[in-house]
């Protein structure tokens, strides 16, 4: 399953949430990746990659955003590669993740 960037929203009102605050947003963004991946027969263990979006202003906290990865994830780990931009097209948005998934 290849699914398109996943930002911190609300599924159902595509209300941004947690705009700034990145480690919250990483929480959100995993979360609605684990619902439609479960949506779809799957399970977080089914992710086998992620891209990282991640803003110039969020490149601070690069590594406890990894941490909130690790604590969501299992070994072993999805390859992640994260790329730093200038800015999301949500601009109140500092992370965008785009998941890879293999489900049985």
């Amino acid at each position: 399953m290849y699914k398109s960037g996943f930002g911190s929203m609300d599924l159902e009102k595509e209300q941004s949430l947690h705009g700034g605050n990145r480690l919250a947003e990483a929480d959100q963004i995993y979360d609605n990746i684990f619902k439609v991946i479960e949506v779809a027969g799957g399970r977080p263990a089914n992710v086998i990659k992620t891209v990282e979006y991640l803003t110039i202003w969020g490149v601070e906290d690069y590594k406890r955003i990894s941490e909130v990865r690790e604590k969501l994830l299992a070994e072993p780990y999805p390859v992640t590669t994260t790329v730093a931009c200038d800015k999301l097209v949500r601009r109140e948005l500092q992370l965008e993740v785009v998941p890879f998934a293999i489900l049985d």
